[in-house]
């Protein structure tokens, strides 16, 4: 009865593995752009890490706002002499060696320390760690303007090549027709075996670009995969918009609001008030610095130092102590120098930036508009391609034309077709790249495709 049993379950299990179907990674095999891009923000370790490198800033304007509060310390010593200590009076003949202390002295204390005056330097350290924060924060914006940009460019690939294996897979689905045809035609002795040849390497041919074409299309989401943060051979299907974009915005308006925008400007003139700030605190060493120091110690023979017999064995104290530091060859002038310099550096890269800037908008608004006529002759291309293959086709059959022109339409039908599909995703592309130029999302209205 067991052995009935375990031969009835043991198969049950496995069909039911067969049919139970594979469970997605997180749930969602199916994306839109704006699910991607949500995706990709929620997910991706970059962007967390950026998110680390904000909260490292801040802990570290925490510290740096703390230096100005007073400071409390503690210390112990030990001291071992080989010697006793002694005090000698060289101008009293009669006063022998006196004993100073013992041999073995112990000391310890609690100190408060509280900075008085700093030459400016902890409010500037604090104000510059402050800047840091915000900079931060930009280039968090700045990684996330990537990574948007990434997606979109990842997802409209997938669209692409997804358009280019239907067009692998129709050419392949032409030719075999065709060959049908040409064998039909051979056997009938209406045509030379080299025309039945061709058409035979020519659907081999294709095949082989069908299964370039699927290659291509698993690596293309494997690496959209890879940016939402799903492991890489995770199922994956995309919608697809028909809409398509149009700007009709200025290039001055579009490069003056990237100049507004864009986080990397704000990130460098922040800091640039950095670096002037750092001039200050360079400066900040031209000055003393004042300390009010309150200690209380402890000192003696045992190791808790409550025993003394040359004097008291515990005191307070309170110090006013200033420190300047007068002459060191000139070193503080040089690194005041060298601060001034970076303020300076950093002053032309900024104006660099903003050319660069400038010029990432110009290609963008140049691949837009290139890739909006394209599509247009594109279309008509694809229109004619269409009505060339069907024409040749039946002249094929009413031997009239050779295969080499069939192949040949059937060609120029694939590069068309591949030609609109470029045209259109990448006038798509281009647009986002240029939202990535911008710096910011624009507001424009659709066209059909």
């Amino acid at each position: 009865m067991k052995n009935l049993v375990f031969k009835t379950i043991i198969p049950c299990f496995f069909i039911s593995l067969i049919l139970t179907p594979p469970i997605a990674y997180g749930g969602q095999t199916s994306f839109t752009l704006e699910s991607a891009l949500a995706t990709a923000i929620k997910n991706n370790p970059s962007l967390k890490a950026l998110q680390q490198r904000i909260n490292a800033q801040i802990q570290r304007k925490q510290a740096a706002s703390l230096d100005k509060w007073a400071k409390l310390s503690t210390g112990y010593r030990y001291t071992w002499y080989k010697d006793e200590p002694f005090l000698r009076f060289k101008d009293f003949p009669g006063v022998s060696n006196i004993p100073f202390g013992k041999k073995r002295e112990i000391l310890w204390y609690f100190q408060v320390s509280q900075p008085i005056f700093t030459g400016f330097a902890l409010s500037t350290r604090e104000s510059m760690e402050a800047l840091g924060i915000d900079v931060k924060r930009l280039e968090y914006e700045t990684g996330l303007l990537s990574l948007e940009f990434e997606v979109k460019k990842a997802y409209f690939e997938i669209l692409v090549s997804q358009g280019r294996l239907r067009v692998a897979q129709e050419e392949v689905d032409t030719l075999k027709a065709h060959l049908e045809d040409a064998k039909a035609m051979f056997h009938e002795g209406l045509i030379a075996r080299n025309d039945l040849l061709r058409s035979e390497v020519a659907l081999k041919s294709a095949m082989q670009r069908l299964e370039h074409a699927r290659s291509e299309l698993e690596t293309k989401k494997a690496y959209l995969n890879i940016l939402l943060n799903r492991p890489v051979d995770s199922s994956l299907e995309i919608e697809d918009n028909q809409n398509l974009p149009e700007i009709s915005l200025s290039i001055d308006t579009l490069i003056e609001s990237a100049i507004e925008h864009r986080p990397e400007i704000k990130a460098l003139s922040l800091s640039l008030k950095q670096a002037r700030l750092n001039v200050k605190l360079q400066k900040s060493r031209y000055y003393p610095k004042i300390n009010l120091i309150g200690r209380y110690e402890q000192s003696g023979d045992d190791l808790l130092a409550t025993r003394n017999d040359f004097r008291n064995s515990h005191n307070t104290l309170l110090l006013l102590e200033a420190n300047w530091s007068l002459f060191e060859w000139g070193k503080t002038g040089h690194e005041v120098g060298e601060a001034k310099h970076k303020v300076l550096e950093l002053e032309e890269r900024l104006n660099q930036l903003k050319n660069q800037v400038s010029l990432e908008v110009k290609e963008a608004i140049e691949e837009i508009e290139v890739f909006k006529k394209n599509i247009s002759t594109a279309k008509k291309a694809l229109q004619l391609a269409k009505e060339d293959l069907r024409l040749t086709v039946l002249q094929y059959r009413e031997q009239l034309v050779s295969s080499s022109e069939v192949l040949d339409a059937r060609s120029f039908l694939t590069e068309a077709e591949q030609n609109l599909l470029s045209a259109i995703y990448g006038y798509r592309i281009a647009i986002s790249k240029l939202e990535r130029a911008v710096g910011t999302r624009l507001y424009y209205k659709s066209q059909g495709s």
